[in-house]
């Protein structure tokens, strides 16, 4: 129980992204966003990443680790469909 709200935090967090990932990836068009909120939420999950690690916190982790794939997965289309 205690660790819900993170497991409800971090499914949102990764969520939030999957709908523009397959957008981008199906539309193969990333002209709407910016690259730098991207590359900044990659930074921000990198940092969370290793804020797990000293926490010894699995599930904030993992979460971030998916939600840093999703972002990079961006990052790549806003270069590759440029």
């Amino acid at each position: 129980m205690k660790n819900i709200f993170g497991i409800l935090a971090g499914a949102f967090g990764i969520y939030s992204l999957v709908p523009q990932v397959y957008k981008c990836y199906k539309t193969k068009s990333t002209r709407d966003l910016a690259s730098k909120t991207f590359i900044f939420i990659s930074v921000g999950n990198i940092l969370w990443i290793l804020h797990a690690v000293v926490r010894e916190d699995v599930i904030l982790f993992f979460t971030n680790l998916i939600a840093f794939g999703l972002a990079i997965a961006i990052v790549v289309a806003k270069f590759k469909y440029k």
